[in-house]
């Protein structure tokens, strides 16, 4: 995403700002009314002012997105930006969207470059849950099939409120479902769960980690890179395969079943919405596959059953294609641009031969 959006998508919000800019200076000259109303709808209307003229301002927010490293902003929160950016973009259409976690795009993103038939759509940590949050943005960019990339590492994982605290804006029902299963999961509060429903409205509380990035930013301006020392959101211990494996284990399986309900939903949207499905069991080091195999195998099985349930849903297993060898991991959980380039050709002509016949 390396342009700028159209500019005339900037036009309705900074209409809106420019109506609130002139309010607040019509209440600021005349001075009519309680003094206290009156310092009230100037916080409100400064927010407004804020609120559409930076924040849902798509050109705002490309240069943010631009010009912002991901340890100033943080891989989830840049992200976020990226996928609000795609949400807004005009309605281009690939013939496969890659879909997942940082390791679909570790996968595709060399090959997406040069092949105009495919496209990308992941974030950092993405969960099945978050699959089906982002189902309309999927469909407005895929023309033919969806490309899946889950293994067990996706159905473990749990959810959290931080994750859809900055997450491009759903409607009511979905928020309403995705509060119900926190609070059945009891994994936030009401407090929380009144924060994902205030940014899921107000995009300059959904954006609030960009101040914090500005600083650092200032700092790093000022210092050099080094003034801002940023812990590693994953601390690897000597043996960084081994302390995958012991964090895996101790996961467990409490996610499973929401995981792949979420899953079983948006292959049914995506069957009634004429998209086929194609799951790609999601790969990691080796080693680590070797020693969480009866999981793997679970998983298979699990990713399997549900993409029988639909016609127009397949799973392709690892084992179906040249698998990734260990020297192609960058680290434990992803491979590196050259691999995944290679990858996504031996998949892509598997698809064109099965599709052939």
């Amino acid at each position: 995403m390396s342009d700028p959006p159209p500019y005339h998508l900037m036009t309705l919000p900074l209409v809106v700002a420019t109506v609130f800019l002139i309010l607040l200076v019509v209440i600021r000259l005349t001075e009519k009314g309680p003094r206290m109303l009156r310092m009230g709808l100037y916080i409100i209307l400064s927010i407004g002012i804020i609120e559409f003229a930076i924040f849902r301002n798509p050109v705002c927010l490309h240069f943010f997105w631009h010009r912002m490293s991901v340890t100033q902003m943080g891989w989830k929160q840049r992200d976020s930006i990226r996928l609000d950016l795609t949400q807004r973009e005009e309605a281009w259409k690939k013939r496969y969207i890659a879909v997942g976690s940082s390791q679909a795009h570790a996968t595709f993103n060399r090959a997406s470059i040069d092949n105009k038939e495919l496209g990308i759509v992941h974030t950092a940590g993405m969960t099945p849950v978050e699959i089906w949050w982002y189902r309309d943005i999927i469909k407005k960019h895929c023309d033919d099939t969806v490309i899946l990339y889950l293994s067990e590492m996706d159905l473990i994982r749990s959810l959290r409120t931080s994750s859809f605290l900055i997450s491009p804006q759903r409607d009511q029902s979905d928020l309403t479902e995705l509060s119900r299963l926190f609070m059945e999961k009891q994994t936030a509060d009401h407090s929380e769960i009144a924060e994902l429903w205030i940014s899921n409205y107000f995009a300059t509380y959904r954006y609030s980690f960009l101040a914090n990035g500005l600083i650092k930013k200032t700092a790093e301006t000022i210092g050099g890179k080094n003034a801002i020392l940023e812990p590693d959101e994953t601390v690897w211990d000597n043996d960084a395969v081994g302390f995958l494996i012991k964090r895996t284990k101790k996961t467990g399986d409490d996610w499973i079943t929401t995981n792949t309900k979420a899953l079983d939903q948006f292959l049914a949207w995506s069957n009634t919405n004429d998209l086929k499905v194609v799951i790609l069991q999601g790969q990691y080091h080796p080693k680590a596959q070797h020693q969480l195999r009866d999981l793997r195998n679970q998983a298979a099985e699990l990713l399997k059953s549900i993409s029988e349930k639909y016609e127009n849903t397949v799973f392709v297993s690892q084992d179906e294609i040249e698998p990734f060898a260990a020297e192609d991991f960058t680290d434990p959980t992803h491979v590196s641009a050259e691999a995944g380039e290679k990858f996504t050709k031996r998949f892509l002509n598997y698809l064109d031969k099965k599709q052939a016949h």
